[in-house]
C-alpha cells in the first residue's frame, strides 16, 4: 500500500485519468484508462456502451465505462483521477456532420461486402461437405445392398437343405409305421380310470395368512408463538458528520457512510462492485471479477439502526442462496469502520 501511495503520490494532473462528470453521471471513454483502472488500480465500473459490429444485442458492451461515485471518490482521494466537470460539447459543423454520415456508410458497405463474402465461402465449405457426406452415404448403402444380397443368397441354399432333409425323414417315418403294433384294450382301460380318479380328487388351496396392517403415526409439532425481536447496535453518542475535500461533488449523508466504507474495503485490496442483484451495497472480490466469485455480500447500515430479527434472516438467506457471506459494514463514533458478519448455519 505505501508503495502504491508513493507511486501515485507524484502524479501531475496531465498524468491522471480523465473523468467525464455530466448530468450526474461519471464516464470514462479512453480504452487504455479503462484498463488502466482495472489493472493498477482494482477499479472495475460496468461498460454501458453497444460494440460497433454487433450493435443488436446486449450480452457484451463498450466504451464508455461508468463509474460510480464511491469509485471515483476513492480515485481523486488516492491522486489517480481528475474530474472534467459540466463538460459541454461544442455542436458540429455542417461539413463535419457530412463527413461523420459518409464515413459510416463506407464502412457500412465494407460491412456488407465482408459479410457476401463470408457466406459465399460459407456456402461453398458446406457444398464440399455436403458431397463428400453423399457420397460416404452412397458407398456404405452399396455395401449394405451386397450384405442384403449375400445374406438373401445364404437363406435360399439353408432353405434348400432343410427341403431335402425333410424328405428324407419322411420316407424314414413311413417305414417306421408299418413296425407299429396296435395297443390293446386293457391298456385302454387303465388310462381312462387313470384319468377318472384324477378328475375326482377335490382341489387342495395353501391358505394364506391374515397381514396386519398398522396406520402409520403421524407426528405434529406444536406451533411455535411468534415472536419479535429488535437488534439495536449501541452507540455513546451522536454519529461524527464526515468531511471530505472535493469540492466538486456534492455528497449526502447515506453517499458519505457509502464512500467510507468502499473506500476502507478498496485499501484491504477487494475488488468491489455493485450488489443490488444480491440483496447489498457491494460484492467483494478476492481478485478480478473475471477470475473470481465474489466471497462477500457488504450491506451499509447506520451506525444507530435498529435492526430487526427478519432483516437478519433476509440478510442471511439472500446471501446464502448465491454461496456468499454477509457483512454488515458501519462507521462508529470514532470514524472508524466497523464489520459484522452472520454465519448462517441453515438449520433444517
Amino acid at each position: 500500500k505505501q508503495w502504491y501511495q508513493r507511486r501515485v503520490r507524484g502524479r501531475t494532473r496531465e498524468m491522471m485519468i480523465k473523468v467525464l462528470h455530466a448530468r450526474g453521471k461519471f464516464t470514462v471513454w479512453d480504452t487504455n484508462d479503462i484498463l488502466t483502472l482495472r489493472t493498477q488500480h482494482r477499479i472495475v465500473g460496468s461498460l454501458i456502451g453497444s460494440l460497433p459490429d454487433h450493435t443488436q444485442q446486449n450480452l457484451f458492451h463498450g466504451v464508455p465505462l461508468l463509474l460510480e461515485i464511491e469509485e471515483v471518490f476513492v480515485g481523486i482521494q488516492n491522486n489517480f483521477l481528475t474530474l472534467e466537470d459540466n463538460v459541454v460539447f461544442e455542436t458540429p459543423s455542417k461539413e463535419e456532420v457530412e463527413s461523420y454520415w459518409s464515413q459510416q456508410y463506407k464502412e457500412a458497405e465494407e460491412l456488407t461486402i465482408k459479410e457476401r463474402e463470408r457466406k459465399k465461402a460459407k456456402e461453398k465449405e458446406w457444398r464440399e461437405k455436403n458431397h463428400q457426406t453423399l457420397e460416404s452415404n452412397n458407398n456404405s448403402k452399396r455395401k449394405r445392398d451386397e450384405q442384403k444380397e449375400k445374406q438373401a443368397e445364404d437363406v435360399n441354399r439353408n432353405e434348400e437343405k432343410d427341403e431335402t432333409q425333410t424328405t428324407t425323414s419322411e420316407d424314414s417315418s413311413s417305414n417306421s409305421e408299418k413296425n407299429v403294433t396296435p395297443i390293446s384294450s386293457s391298456t385302454t382301460q387303465t388310462v381312462e380310470t387313470n384319468q377318472n380318479s384324477t378328475q375326482n380328487e377335490p382341489n387342495q388351496a395353501t391358505p394364506t395368512k391374515p397381514t396386519d396392517k398398522t396406520p402409520p403415526t403421524s407426528t405434529t409439532n406444536p406451533q411455535t408463538p411468534p415472536f419479535d425481536l429488535n437488534l439495536t447496535i449501541p452507540s455513546t453518542s451522536l454519529r461524527k458528520t464526515l468531511s471530505f475535500s472535493i469540492p466538486q461533488l456534492t455528497f449526502t449523508s447515506q453517499q458519505i457512510l457509502r464512500c467510507k466504507i468502499f473506500s476502507d474495503l478498496w485499501s484491504k485490496g477487494f475488488y468491489l462492485t455493485c450488489a443490488s442483484k444480491f440483496g447489498g451495497d457491494f460484492l467483494a472480490y478476492p481478485g478480478d471479477p473475471l477470475r473470481f466469485h465474489a466471497h462477500y455480500v457488504i450491506i451499509v447500515v447506520e451506525f444507530e439502526q435498529t435492526i430487526t430479527a427478519l432483516d437478519i434472516i433476509s440478510y442471511g438467506r439472500l446471501a446464502v442462496s448465491v454461496k456468499k457471506s454477509p457483512v454488515l459494514a458501519t462507521v462508529d463514533n470514532n470514524d472508524t469502520v466497523r464489520y459484522t458478519t452472520i454465519d448462517w448455519q441453515g438449520v433444517t
